[in-house]
């Protein structure tokens, strides 16, 4: 058990994922953990499969997306 708290900026796991400082936490029903150096990446894709799921929507269908090929964490 800790005595107090950890160092300030500095690398920490959680429930076995690393996070690091610039990472983005991303957190609804779960948390997700998108490094820094994947955060365009990501978030471009994101803006896409929004933009997909909202015209196919329109179309009287549903559809989730999801980025393919980007590595990012998800800890529950």
């Amino acid at each position: 058990m800790k005595a107090g708290p950890g160092p300030v900026n500095a690398p920490a796991v959680v429930a076995g994922t690393a996070v690091r400082r610039g990472d983005v936490i991303v957190a609804d029903d779960g948390v997700l953990c998108v490094p820094l150096q994947e955060v365009p990446s990501v978030a471009a894709k994101a803006w896409s499969a929004r933009r997909s799921s909202r015209s196919t929507s329109r179309r009287g269908a549903s559809a989730v997306s999801r980025p393919n090929g980007v590595e990012v964490s998800a800890c529950f």
